[in-house]
C-alpha cells in the first residue's frame, strides 16, 4: 500500500491597480488576492487635484475615494484618474455697470488667471428712448467705477484674479456727473 499526500495552495488571483498623473492608489501594482477574499483600495488625489474617475474592469465607478473587491473569484483591474480642481467665479455689481471677464468660463482650473474689467453704465431718468442707437436721453447721469470688493480689492481697473478657490467679486460704481445734451433728429 502506498500513501499519497497532496498539498493544495489556495487559489489566488491578480488585481492590477494603477493611477494616472496627480494622484495615487494604495495598494498599487499587482496584488495577489486569495479566492473569496476582499481587497480594499484607497484613492487620493494630489494637492489641487480631484478624483476624475475610478475604472474597474473597464467600467466607470465614478469619483470614489475607495473601492473594495468583494469575494474575489477572478483577475481584476482598477485604475484611478485625476483632474485639476475647478473653481467658480461669481460676480456682482453695486450701482450701474457691468463686469467683463476674460476668459469667460463657467469654471476655472486651479491657478488660472481671469482678467476683470469694470464697465460703467448710464442711468436713464427718462422713460422714452428717442433713438435706437443708445444716444443718451436728456437727464442721464454717468456712473464711474469706484472699487472692487469681497475677494478682490482696490481701485485698479482692469484687475487679474488668480483662481485658487471659489471666489466672489463685486464691482462698485458711484453716480457721476449729469449729462445734459440736446439730441436732434432730421426727419
Amino acid at each position: 500500500s502506498k500513501t499519497i499526500t497532496a498539498s493544495f495552495l489556495p487559489l489566488r488571483f491578480l488585481i492590477t491597480a494603477s493611477a494616472g498623473a496627480h494622484g495615487a492608489i494604495r495598494p498599487s501594482g499587482q496584488i495577489s488576492a486569495p479566492f473569496g477574499s476582499s481587497q480594499n483600495f484607497a484613492i487620493r488625489p494630489d494637492l489641487h487635484f480631484t478624483i476624475a474617475d475610478v475604472i474597474v474592469d473597464s467600467v466607470s465607478k465614478g469619483r470614489t475615494g475607495q473601492y473594495t473587491f468583494q469575494d474575489v473569484a477572478g483577475d481584476h483591474a482598477i485604475r484611478a484618474e485625476f483632474a485639476i480642481q475647478e473653481h467658480t467665479l461669481r460676480m456682482s455689481v453695486q450701482g450701474n455697470g457691468s463686469i467683463l471677464r476674460i476668459p469667460a468660463l463657467r469654471q476655472y482650473p486651479y491657478g488660472s488667471s481671469v482678467q476683470l474689467q469694470a464697465v460703467a453704465g448710464l442711468h436713464r431718468t427718462s422713460k422714452t428712448t428717442r433713438r435706437t442707437d443708445a444716444v443718451p436721453d436728456l437727464g442721464n447721469s454717468t456712473w464711474v467705477f469706484d472699487h472692487w470688493e469681497i475677494d478682490a480689492t482696490g481701485k485698479s481697473n482692469p484687475i487679474t484674479v488668480v483662481m485658487d478657490r471659489d471666489k466672489v467679486v463685486r464691482a462698485v460704481f458711484r453716480a457721476g456727473k449729469t449729462i445734459r445734451r440736446e439730441v436732434s433728429r432730421a426727419n
